[in-house]
């Protein structure tokens, strides 16, 4: 795994206080060492916190600001790793991640294969309109992509009419007719 990618995806689980998970994640990918180790004393933490709850030891706003250091220290652990701080990727991976990753760079393929065509060259399309044109299973693949596509600058968003719409930069048109010309084109241009 990218440290990129384990980096957001450790952030949306903190955000979506799934701690226990983040934890294990970061555990799973992190060679040992002094990264390691403290992973292995915020686990701990969490641990303790959760057993003092469950012991009746601390209170909801004592167990709040527990949880909000711990929050703190993940994150800021999480923006000091380096790439060399990751174990070298196993070939079994977990199977729900190989299946966002496959996701993920379908709708990659996809969002600049429908951008490229006339006329969404010209005008663009709304979230809505490329959710419903591409078909991707979940909406929240095509955010992520236009959102990775923009923060590339292979995208551009413009408002008309109270809508947003999301649109191929020049360097994206450059990337988008790279890629037709590629063999991953060649099966869509069929259809």
């Amino acid at each position: 795994m990218l440290l990129t990618d384990l980096q957001q995806s450790i952030r949306t689980l903190i955000a979506e206080d799934q701690l226990p998970a983040a934890i294990d994640m970061l555990l799973k990918n992190v060679r040992a060492g002094v990264h390691y180790d403290a992973l292995i004393l915020q686990s701990s933490k969490l641990n303790g916190i959760r057993k003092a709850v469950l012991e009746g030891r601390i209170n909801y706003e004592e167990e709040q600001k527990q949880l909000n250091q711990l929050r703190t220290a993940l994150v800021d652990l999480i923006g000091r790793l380096q790439e060399e701080d990751l174990q070298v990727p196993r070939l079994i991976q977990d199977p729900e991640m190989i299946y966002e990753n496959y996701w993920q760079s379908l709708t990659r393929v996809t969002i600049l294969w429908i951008l490229v065509q006339e006329p969404h060259l010209e005008d663009g399309l709304t979230i809505s309109e490329l959710y419903t044109f591409s078909k991707v299973d979940k909406r929240k693949y095509i955010v992520q992509v236009l959102n990775e596509l923009r923060d590339s600058t292979n995208i551009e968003t413009y408002r008309k009419d109270k809508l947003l719409y999301w649109k191929l930069t020049s360097n994206g048109k450059v990337l988008a007719e790279e890629l037709l010309e590629s063999a991953v084109f060649d099966f869509l241009k069929k259809e």
